[in-house]
């Protein structure tokens, strides 16, 4: 899938953040490297740091993520 602004990633080490940049630099080992924010600030993760990605935040929540303080126990319960 092709990574675009404005997309939810999950990166490897469990958390969820915005990309609001993909630079136009390229490392000899990762195909891009995106900005992203999280929790207010900025990080550079690149395509091996990424497992998902969706245009839905609620697509990239896993049973045992915590949402608003509450863990996630069913992702098809209500």
């Amino acid at each position: 899938m092709k990574l675009e602004v404005g997309m939810y990633v999950r990166a490897k080490r469990g958390y969820i953040c915005k990309i609001i940049n993909i630079n136009d630099f390229r490392e000899p080992t990762m195909k891009y490297a995106v900005e992203a924010s999280y929790l207010k600030d900025i990080m550079f993760i690149g395509d091996d740091d990424i497992l998902k990605a969706s245009h839905n935040i609620i697509d990239l929540i896993e049973p045992e993520d915590y949402v608003n303080g509450v863990e996630v126990i069913d992702k098809e319960f209500d």
